[in-house]
């Protein structure tokens, strides 16, 4: 897999990062975003802990 990568063979998918002031408010807008087709061909990443 890293060759390919490398080699752009495949490619990841792209990432949208969602904000939000509690774990459970960034997790609503994830679902929320999935529900509208909003996050085609992206990864949704949330915090689920801050340090």
């Amino acid at each position: 897999m890293p060759t390919m990568l490398k080699e752009r063979i495949v490619e990841p998918n792209s990432q949208k990062i969602i904000e939000g002031k509690t774990l459970l408010e960034r997790a609503q807008t994830a679902l929320n975003a999935l529900r509208r087709k909003e996050a085609s061909g992206e990864r949704l990443v949330w915090k689920v802990m801050d340090a």
